[in-house]
């Protein structure tokens, strides 16, 4: 029985190349559709529990001795979901206005650490240029606990964000 011609081998070896190739550049195309529509159903959940959050539910038609639910008015939300960086770029940069919009629809994240440090604690380490990014911090988290109901001392996420801010 006779080998098979090296130039047949050889085109043999050219097509199975290529057919691997083109396997592998749907695979690659197949898996960066899938992160797209990973991150953007993330971005969905994201928002969704912002929405639903115990966050929303305060002040709403309950406001306690005169105070209004919000003490400068309403702020606008977000197109996407901040992320931690964008709050700590604010803070350095002294952007009262979007801190203030995290406050009010990203709550979540001035209770989160970001390398190891919650964002209040990096505000007071930068110096007294700061302060009173502190100070709105301070606000922030003390008008979220003055504003919370009876009811809210109950749920499971209001005890886990008060054992954050403690």
């Amino acid at each position: 029985m006779a080998l098979p011609s090296a130039s047949s081998l050889k085109k043999e070896s050219i097509a199975s190349s290529e057919l691997e190739l083109d396997r592998q550049a749907r695979q690659v195309a197949r898996e960066r559709e899938l992160a797209e529509a990973l991150q953007d159903q993330q971005f969905e959940i994201d928002r969704q529990n912002a929405r639903n959050s115990s966050f929303w539910s305060i002040g709403k038609g309950k406001s306690k001795v005169g105070r209004s639910a919000s003490t400068s008015g309403p702020t606008q939300g977000f197109t996407h979901p901040p992320q931690a960086y964008e709050l700590y770029k604010a803070i350095d940069k002294h952007d009262i206005e979007f801190i203030m919009r995290v406050r009010d629809h990203a709550f979540h994240l001035l209770l989160q650490k970001n390398a190891g440090e919650f964002p209040i604690v990096y505000a007071g380490r930068i110096g007294k240029s700061h302060r009173d990014i502190v100070i709105l911090l301070i606000g922030a988290l003390s008008r979220y606990v003055n504003y919370l109901e009876d009811e809210d001392f109950e749920k499971k996420e209001t005890k886990a964000t008060l054992k954050a801010l403690s």
